[in-house]
């Protein structure tokens, strides 16, 4: 690294001059310790030189970016226009700056220098885990940023955030504190100094004008490149510290991205406060698989590191990309086994598996194994020769007793597994039979009849049915209305949820468009009204909501479903997504999301459905929305929404026959 640092600088009247300045600093924090003691009152005057001389010796090396062309919007956000800034890492045009200025993938970039030339430059590779991408220009002798040694940071040190925006021939700065070390999963560390997208791509640095790290945007939430924006100038600013950085640069010099590691495991992850790393789920062709990871296995120690929680092996994990090793620890049945296994940059998705048949709803006690109600066609079942009121009595040998038993044997195998069936014929001849899983499909099964539901029992017969409206957190809490069938009362209920666009409830529309539909397949109707705009303070009522449903009414677990339109429609996909354990599934009209879908989940077989509308303003987030969830193998069905607001005869009986067909197996 010293011969990176001095590499053609030897002569360079820049070097001499940031000796001075060096030595001039020195003397100023020299004068500011004694003024402090002295309690002179020229201590802001010191303070001011300080920052002023630390930012002369940063200044040669921070230059100004300018894009031309690309995207008007990347995502949700409106991309900048404007300059922003990268710092020079070596004499012979080397630039590091934020990978988010380049998420409008601009036709062309032009380079500032300090002393006001422009040169064009090219895009040589990005760090996706650090969030930085590294441009050239053709040009020697320039001056590279020193970095400041990780281990010298100090918590309340002063920290000067640079950018070379507004004015070329001298950076804009903001002063702040170091406000934490290893944030971000161990990526960067935080400062208080005011940070906007004009210095993304900036230097942090300390009094001797040396580099603690290059700005950019970040959040746990996520490591897409513009995440985090949000936070600008709210005293949360994140660095990625450059010596780290110049550790990736002979990966980067080649031309190659450098991406996160995965290790192919989910937890039982509960946020900040969550405990032991246990691995919930094992992802097929994962190197957690290869390595010989089972669920169950608990993390103790990664990489040397002693793991207690959760957060502790993200920690860990955060600044690994793939290719990197990996040692852990794990306790299983009480003993430590060491395992080791080389990160990924991609894990396939999770497809969930299915035979493809729909059980019966209603069984007489006598009656062995589960009966079959449809037969998808194309399906595993409907090639192998099953049929309707065929009984599955045993898988792989085991004996089959209900749907949800057969339901989670399936669900622990994977897509192309062979499993063999012992089946009961209505004639009550029995037949084993061999078929391969396919994956889970959303297709609407238009030939559906409505299945014969167990009456409910006395006890549980709802005393109120029809249009009802209730309230949630008492006399001043907010109103929902419910619709409870009045002449179907099955012994469990399918329910859907409704949640109307911004300004319009739909309700009478609703109503009068599911009403029939509620009566034939068993369906409990139900819709929250937003108080003014949809919110994140309106989930919890919205859970609140279905807690309350499904204490006071039989509810199907695997018919249960979140609908929403526009605004609704995003809070609608939200709350699927996040209560995974309430809503088997989500429907999205002429909507979208901001942010990718999870990847699926080993037991959670949960379908979603979306509708864009033709010349919607939304229909291009429907379909980028559509395409994420295609590309994470989420089962996803696609309708057409009408043209105007709302629904109509035709696509609610999709959607009914949808919804019906949601305990597939």
């Amino acid at each position: 690294m010293n011969d990176w640092i001095s590499t053609g600088l030897t002569q360079r009247p820049d070097i001499r001059r940031r000796h001075w300045l060096g030595a001039l600093i020195s003397a100023i924090i020299l004068l500011l310790t004694s003024s402090l003691q002295a309690q002179a009152p020229d201590v802001e005057a010191l303070e001011e030189e300080a920052f002023k001389a630390a930012t002369a010796i940063a200044d040669p090396s921070i230059v100004q970016i300018q894009t031309i062309g690309g995207l008007d919007v990347v995502g949700e956000l409106i991309a900048g226009t404007g300059p922003t800034t990268g710092v020079i890492i070596s004499p012979d045009g080397e630039i590091i700056t934020s990978s988010f200025n380049f998420s409008s993938k601009p036709s062309s970039i032009i380079v500032t220098l300090s002393d006001g030339r422009k040169f064009p430059a090219d895009i040589v590779a990005s760090d996706q885990v650090r969030q930085v991408t590294l441009i050239k220009i053709r040009q020697s002798g320039l001056v590279p940023m020193v970095p400041a040694p990780r281990k010298e940071l100090q918590v309340g040190q002063w920290t000067i955030a640079l950018g070379r925006t507004y004015d070329v021939a001298f950076p804009n700065l903001s002063v702040g504190i170091l406000s934490a070390l290893n944030r971000i999963w161990g990526k960067a560390v935080q400062t208080d100094a005011k940070i906007s997208p004009a210095n993304y791509g900036g230097p942090l640095v300390d009094l001797q004008g040396r580099c603690i790290g290059i700005l950019v945007p970040m959040s746990p939430q996520g490591d897409d490149e513009s995440i985090g924006v949000e936070w600008y100038d709210a005293g949360i600013g994140f660095a990625v510290p450059l010596e780290e950085i110049i550790a990736q640069l002979p990966t980067l010099r080649k031309g190659e991205n450098i991406r996160p590691g995965r290790m192919g495991v989910t937890y039982e992850d509960k946020g900040p406060v969550s405990g032991e790393a246990i691995a919930k789920d094992i992802r097929p062709n994962s190197p957690a698989e290869q390595a010989g990871m089972h669920p169950g296995d608990v993390i103790i120690e990664a990489n040397g590191q002693k793991i207690e929680r959760i957060p502790q092996m993200k920690t860990v994990l955060g600044p690994l990309s793939a290719g990197s090793e990996l040692s852990l620890v794990v306790k299983r049945d009480g003993k430590e086994l060491p395992l080791q296994m080389k990160l990924a940059a991609e894990i396939p998705p999770l497809e969930l598996p299915m035979l493809g048949i729909l059980p019966a709803r209603s069984q007489t006690p006598e009656q062995k194994g589960v009966t079959l109600r449809f037969i998808f066609p194309g399906s595993p079942a409907a090639k192998a020769g099953l049929l309707a009121g065929d009984s599955i009595e045993k898988l792989n040998g085991q004996e089959i007793i209900s749907a949800s038993q057969l339901a989670s044997s399936i669900e622990k195998l994977r897509v192309g597994a062979r499993v063999t069936v012992a089946v009961r014929r209505e004639k009550g001849t029995t037949e084993e039979i061999s078929l391969e899983l396919a994956a889970l499909t959303p297709e609407v099964p238009l030939d559906l009849q409505s299945a014969p539901a167990q009456p409910a029992e006395k006890d549980k017969v709802p005393a109120r049915t029809g249009r009802l409206e209730e309230q949630i957190g008492g006399a001043e809490g907010r109103k929902y209305w419910v619709y409870v069938p009045e002449t179907t009362q099955p012994k469990e209920y399918g329910l859907v949820l409704w949640l109307h666009p911004s300004g319009r409830t739909g309700e009478a529309e609703q109503l009068g468009l599911w009403r029939s539909a509620c009566e034939e397949r068993g369906l409990i109707f139900a819709g929250l009204l937003a108080d003014g705009e949809w919110a994140g303070g309106d989930a919890p009522i919205f859970k609140a909501m279905i807690d309350r449903l499904m204490a006071k009414y039989p509810i199907d677990r695997k018919r249960v479903v979140v609908m929403g339109e526009q605004e609704g429609g995003e809070f609608a996909l939200i709350a699927a997504l996040k209560l995974k354990d309430d809503l088997r599934a989500g429907i999205g009209i002429d909507t979208g999301l901001a942010t990718l879908p999870p990847d699926n989940e080993v037991g959670l077989r949960q379908m979603f459905a979306l509708l864009p509308r033709t010349g919607s303003a939304q229909l291009r987030a429907t379909q980028i929305t559509l395409k994420n969830f295609l590309a994470k193998k989420i089962p996803t069905l696609e309708l057409t929404a009408p043209e105007e607001d709302g629904l109509d005869e035709k696509t609610v009986k999709q959607l009914v026959l949808w919804i019906d067909s949601l305990d597939r197996i």
